[in-house]
């Protein structure tokens, strides 16, 4: 794909803006989402006015909503990939069927990428503009603009029936969830779904191949993620990815854990790991984003602290504490720097204890060497087919 801005419509595009808009008719399109009547208005002068009387509040047309319409141009070229509308507010039609963001992409260009990076660069606009949640509807049956919607962070809230009489998905984004880190970077983090796995799986391999600590045996963190798909020590609502680009940079993983209390009862906590993110990306912020944003939903969903095994340098600067500090010890009574803990709730952790319990899948990523011969053999075949 190649890079696209978004411009606001002027005069000295309408030769091209109206070749995008034959471009639809002649493929049977009579309808342009997101052109605001663009694919209604004979005169291109008087669409501008348009779209300038509903850029104000205090000029917006009657039953419209301030909004913002771009055209997506192509840098190299300057051609019109396609166009996208941000309404600023919801009226009771948009609530129900519209949402904030339509859209649409000429089809000789569709497939591309295009439309997701059109509602990334429109998303970081409605942030501009202090927008918190977006909502953004499709077509049931329109597959491709579900899969760009959920790939820039949608969250499906519910079902309806369009005028038309047609099923429509409706979706919202939180944008507090899209993060702007080092060197102007933006970041969304959103939900992982298993469609992501095969990118989750290389991500997770490129991240550790040349990372080292002591006492590491090898690289086993993408078997471990493959040992932990569909696993029930798995907090679905705790993994998360970082998009970046289009594409996923980054990756957490939450499962259950627990620990004894000097009393014998087992009190319950939670672990993550591997966390992962692509060499090329790291040391911008992607990974503490990953590890803050999961830490605040695990508070939210009332898990009382986390206990790690990771990285002794880097998680202190995150609020972790070594799990000594809190009186807590691994089974055989020692307590390495590599050890560390966080507590969600305060006191959750107060009085120590042994640790108890991680997911299983850990153990036999560590210990069973067979196993992990014959996934990792069969995943570099399936990296380098041609060797």
């Amino acid at each position: 794909m190649d890079a696209i801005k978004l411009v606001t419509p002027c005069q000295e595009m309408e030769t091209e803006a109206l070749d995008y808009r034959k471009e639809h008719y002649n493929f049977g399109e009579k309808i342009i989402h997101g052109s605001s009547l663009f694919d209604q208005t004979d005169s291109y002068d008087e669409w501008l006015r348009h779209l300038a009387r509903n850029s104000r509040l205090e000029t917006v047309e009657r039953d419209w909503v301030v909004s913002t319409v771009f055209f997506g141009l192509r840098e190299r070229d300057g051609k019109i990939i396609g166009v996208i509308e941000l309404r600023h507010e919801l009226n009771d039609f948009l609530r129900e069927y519209g949402g904030h963001i339509g859209y649409a992409v000429r089809p000789s260009e569709r497939g591309k990428g295009y439309a997701t990076e059109m509602i990334r660069l429109m998303l970081a606009h409605g942030k501009s503009l202090r927008l918190d949640n977006v909502m953004i509807s499709c077509y049931k049956d329109n597959l491709p603009s579900a899969r760009v919607i959920e790939k820039s962070g949608g969250v499906l809230a519910r079902e309806s029936t369009f005028t038309d009489g047609k099923p429509i998905l409706v979706y919202w984004v939180n944008l507090t969830e899209h993060l702007s880190l080092k060197k102007g970077m933006e970041i969304l983090i959103r939900g992982e779904t298993p469609g992501d796995y095969p990118d989750i799986l290389g991500l997770t391999y490129e991240a550790f191949l040349t990372l080292n600590y002591p006492g590491r045996r090898r690289m086993d963190e993408h078997f471990l993620i493959s040992l932990l798909q569909g696993s029930d020590s798995v907090i679905p609502e705790l993994c998360f990815v970082a998009v970046y680009e289009n594409e996923i940079a980054g990756h957490i993983l939450y499962a259950k854990s627990s620990f004894l209390r000097p009393d014998g009862s087992e009190a319950d906590t939670i672990t993550f790991g591997p966390l992962s993110v692509l060499p090329r990306v790291q040391r911008q912020g992607i990974g503490e984003a990953l590890v803050r944003h999961s830490l605040e939903k695990a508070r939210r969903m009332s898990f009382g602290a986390v206990q790690i095994m990771g990285v002794p340098d880097y998680y202190p600067k995150l609020g972790f504490k070594r799990a000594r500090e809190f009186g807590l010890a691994l089974a055989d009574g020692s307590a390495p720097d590599a050890f560390m803990a966080y507590e969600l709730a305060p006191g959750h952790l107060a009085g120590g204890g042994v640790h108890h319990r991680w997911a299983p899948e850990y153990d036999i990523a560590e210990n069973d060497d067979a196993g992990y011969e014959r996934f990792h053999h069969e995943f570099i075949r399936s990296r380098l087919p041609h060797e």
